[in-house]
């Protein structure tokens, strides 16, 4: 074997470490860097996404808090529109009740009963109770229309009688609503202060 001589020896070593070196590079440059570009890439983009999905939720959720104070404000404004806040108000209410009576040819009595002062209320209502007596048919109309005003009733009683003859010597009272005049009381609360 022929003996190698102290230069070609180190220059095979050179040689085996710069192609060692140069094996290294490849692998590294074919199949390590791009597979750390790619990781980092998609570690740009999920960085990236967190943050735009973070965004959209706190987006979101101001946009749920405009909607809810956006709702709140309207139902304060449309009530402030049809609230009974005035002694004009009030005047024009009971005229448009008595309007409908003699529209229906009904009688009619209004009580006011005062504020109604519960405590889970979203806002403060007058109450008042009306008297009606007339025909049945006339009377639930009469009931369909304050119902449809402009300004919100909400009805708590109603009852309908009808007076009875005390002057009949039958004993069982027999009520036949579709002849004569039936009485109606009802209670209703509407929005309100004064």
């Amino acid at each position: 074997m022929p003996s190698l001589t102290p230069k070609k020896f180190y220059f095979q070593i050179t040689l085996t470490v710069a192609v060692f070196i140069l094996l290294v590079a490849f692998i590294f440059s074919k199949l390590i860097f791009p597979t750390i570009k790619k990781i980092h890439q998609q570690s740009q983009l999920y960085t990236s996404d967190y943050y735009k999905i973070g965004d959209l939720a706190n987006r979101h959720y101001q946009i749920e808090k405009t909607s809810h104070l956006i709702k709140n404000i309207q139902k304060k404004n449309i009530l402030n529109q049809v609230i009974i806040d005035s002694e004009e108000k009030l005047v024009n209410l009971v005229k448009d009740i008595e309007s409908l009576t003699n529209q229906l040819h009904l009688q009619e009595t209004l009580y006011w009963s005062g504020k109604n002062n519960k405590k889970d209320q979203k806002y403060p209502t007058l109450r008042f109770q009306i008297k009606v007596s007339g025909d049945l048919l006339n009377i639930l109309e009469f009931i369909q229309r304050i119902e449809n005003l402009a300004t919100p009733i909400e009805i708590q009683s109603l009852s309908i009688t009808k007076p009875i003859n005390n002057h009949s010597s039958n004993k069982k009272t027999v009520v036949d609503l579709n002849n004569g005049s039936v009485q109606s009381t009802i209670t209703f609360t509407l929005p309100g202060k004064l």
